[in-house]
């Protein structure tokens, strides 16, 4: 059986939830026309940690969970998930692509970034791509107790093992 944990009445609807890898942490993001808000809410007392306001993709947490990287247009921001200030910001090389923070690599060094079908790993200090996805993907997942990055493209599906 079910049993409530948390209850909120909201003003829109909530298109997307994503947990922190510890587990401390939820985020649900709204999308309306014109407005995309996010909230972060602390798992075990349901209280509100941040809201933030018209970011087009995130957050996507840190494996450990200390950082969240959030994108509007090119721009990308990491932030410290303690106290939600921007520790890093940069912009995409890509300018003409649809970005979204995928995950973090390289004890949190290296974000991947979807692109439209490419996805880059980009050093989160620098702003500076580091390397790119041999081929184009439809959908990308890390899988860091494995070290694995599995991804698909035009009817193939592969695993990447990743090097330090």
């Amino acid at each position: 059986s079910l049993e409530p944990i948390f209850s909120e009445a909201i003003a829109y609807g909530i298109m997307s939830f994503s947990f922190s890898p510890d587990s401390q942490m939820v985020a649900g993001t709204s999308a309306q026309i014109g407005a995309t808000i996010t909230k972060i809410w602390d798992v075990e007392t349901g209280s509100l940690l941040k809201s933030f306001y018209d970011y087009d993709c995130g957050p996507t947490f840190s494996n450990d969970s200390t950082l969240a990287a959030f994108e509007k247009g090119i721009d990308f921001s990491i932030l410290s998930t303690q106290n939600w200030v921007v520790k890093n910001a940069f912009q995409n090389q890509n300018q003409s692509s649809t970005n979204c923070p995928a995950f973090f690599l390289a004890e949190n060094q290296v974000l991947a970034i979807k692109e439209t079908v490419n996805v880059t790993f980009t050093d989160v200090t620098s702003g500076v791509e580091l390397f790119e996805l041999p081929e184009q993907v439809m959908a990308i997942q890390y899988f860091p107790l494995l070290n694995i990055i599995a991804s698909n493209n035009k009817g193939a599906i592969n695993f990447w093992g990743i090097n330090h």
